[in-house]
């Protein structure tokens, strides 16, 4: 009788040591079947301006951990010019700006062949990070006016030109300049002045004098903000081809 009650109270034990373990292992244990995906790296621009082709490379951490980048680099196959990838901490995405010096060849190119390799740390883990890419080139061209002076019907307007690309500034049309305060018309051109200034690729600037035959008033006032306005006709010149533009510029100041 005595061994029939060890042997019922020992399967008693045995049943609910069996039941918390089947407890246990349903709450706490738990057994991920879902694939990691590996961190990646592509390219979402590449820009011709300011005497650089820039490339923005967009960075995705599809991990749950921080990656410490810890530098790399990436070629452009074309010109096989590298350029460094500085350290950063990826979170989650992240967009990253590398620049190199812009060569007169890269006119001739409507995409790029981008690759890189980058390196980082997980937990003191080794992450590489590589991808090859195709990007199309955006060429950036841009005119402004960075200094107007004014009087008696004469203008002396200083124009900044930005291109990466041999360019022919052909003509400016549609001169107005105008007092923001009293809303009023200070001076009028609405002809055409032809300059025909030929330019080569990257920054440049030039001063031309401007003769106003619709004159309202002489001089300009202090304390005073104006705006000047025209319409620039630019030639940009590709290898293949000539693409003409008409360029909305403007500038406003103020009369100190």
């Amino acid at each position: 009788m005595d061994q029939e009650k060890i042997f019922f109270i020992l399967t008693f034990f045995l049943i609910i040591s069996s039941l918390v373990l089947i407890i246990y292992s349903v709450h706490v244990i738990r057994i991920s079947h879902e694939a990691l995906t590996p961190p990646s790296a592509r390219v979402v621009s590449v820009y011709l301006c300011n005497g650089k082709v820039t490339i923005t490379l967009l960075f995705n951490n599809t991990t749950p951990y921080s990656i410490s980048i810890k530098g790399g680099n990436i070629r452009i196959v074309q010109t096989n010019q590298t350029i460094p990838v500085k350290p950063f901490t990826l979170y989650k995405i992240k967009d990253v700006n590398v620049s190199a010096p812009l060569l007169p060849c890269y006119v001739s190119y409507s995409t790029l062949g981008i690759k890189g390799l980058i390196c980082g740390n997980v937990s003191e883990n080794k992450v590489y990070i590589t991808f090859y890419c195709v990007a199309s080139i955006k060429i950036v061209t841009y005119v402004k006016v960075v200094h107007v002076s004014y009087f008696n019907g004469t203008a002396n307007v200083t124009f900044s030109v930005f291109t990466p690309l041999n360019s022919t500034v052909n003509f400016i049309r549609c001169i107005q300049l105008a007092n923001d305060n009293l809303s009023r018309f200070v001076a009028e051109n609405f002809g055409e002045i032809h300059l025909n200034y030929s330019l080569p690729y990257g920054l440049h600037n030039f001063t031309i004098t401007i003769h106003f035959p619709t004159v309202f008033y002489n001089t300009l006032e202090k304390g005073y903000t104006y705006t000047f306005f025209t319409y620039v006709n630019l030639t940009c010149h590709y290898l293949y081809k000539n693409v003409t533009k008409c360029l909305q510029v403007y500038y406003i100041f103020t009369v100190k």
